[in-house]
C-alpha cells in the first residue's frame, strides 16, 4: 500500500482517534502521479477508495450519505444532492465551481467541514478531481 494511501485512510478514519497529518504534497507519489490523471477510474482506484475504507467515513457505513466504495462512488457523486449544502450537487458535470465536493476539498474551507477530516488533499488531487467534473465527469 503506498504511502499516501495510508495517510488519505488514516485521515479519513475519524472512529480511530486524531488522523495522521498529511504529508507535504512534494512528499506523496500519489500527488505527483494524480497531475497526470483527470480521469473517474484514476480517481475511484487511488483516492475515492481510500475514504470507503476506512470504518467511519464513507463505505458501508456511508458517512453523509456518500458511499465512495468502487462500484458505487460514482452514482453517489455525479448529479446527486449533495446533503450538506441545499441545492447544491456534489458533482455538477461540467461545473467545478457548482460541485460540492470540490468546496469540502478545499484547504480554505473550514475544518470542521473539510474532507478528508484533520487532513488537506494535495493541490494535484483536487486539481485532477476539478478537470474531471470540467470534462464532464464522465465514469
Amino acid at each position: 500500500m503506498r504511502f499516501a494511501f495510508a495517510l488519505l485512510l488514516a485521515a479519513c478514519d475519524t472512529g480511530l482517534g486524531p488522523a495522521a497529518p498529511a504529508p507535504p504534497p512534494d512528499a506523496s507519489s500519489l500527488c505527483l502521479e494524480a497531475a497526470a490523471h483527470d480521469d473517474f477510474a484514476w480517481l475511484e482506484d487511488n483516492v475515492f477508495k481510500g475514504c470507503s475504507l476506512a470504518s467511519s467515513c464513507h463505505g458501508t457505513r456511508a458517512a453523509g450519505g456518500l458511499d465512495l466504495r468502487p462500484g458505487f462512488a460514482y452514482a453517489s457523486l455525479v448529479d446527486h444532492p449533495a446533503e450538506g449544502q441545499a441545492g447544491t450537487l456534489r458533482v455538477a458535470p461540467f461545473d467545478p465551481g457548482a460541485s460540492y465536493l470540490l468546496s469540502v476539498l478545499s484547504e480554505n474551507t473550514p475544518p470542521d467541514r473539510r474532507m478528508p477530516p484533520g487532513g488537506i488533499v494535495c493541490a494535484e488531487i483536487r486539481s485532477a478531481i476539478e478537470a474531471w467534473i470540467a470534462r464532464g465527469a464522465n465514469d
